[in-house]
């Protein structure tokens, strides 16, 4: 039979003698701990999800149809008011930059 090769020793894993037991214990029970929470939480993030849905699913029905119709005519109001107020502003610019001699802004800035 061939000597050992040096090489072929190191290829190997094993665990030393200078290893305390207590560290090969306490990562034995962190594995424990880590797969019991794991499992736990799987179980919790499923039931936390049908909450969650259950909840979506009736906000719809607590929702008044004319609250809903106020608040559009709302946010229709403040858009018509943020159109005047770039108006507005667009106007002032081209003011300035004819007086100041330079290049007006683009005459329609829109959704892109």
């Amino acid at each position: 039979m061939p000597p050992p090769n040096p090489n072929e020793e190191h290829k190997h894993w094993h665990l030393d003698k200078r290893v305390p037991v207590g560290i090969i214990i306490a990562l034995l029970v962190q594995t424990v701990c880590f797969v019991a929470f794991g499992a736990h939480y799987i179980g919790k993030d499923q039931e936390w999800k049908t909450n969650i849905v259950a909840r979506l699913d009736a906000i719809p029905a607590k929702i008044p149809p004319d609250m809903v119709t106020d608040r559009l005519t709302a946010v229709e109001k403040s858009i018509e008011v943020i159109k005047t107020n770039q108006m507005h502003t667009m106007s002032t610019l081209r003011a300035v930059a004819d007086k100041l001699n330079v290049v007006p802004p683009p005459p329609n800035i829109g959704p892109r």
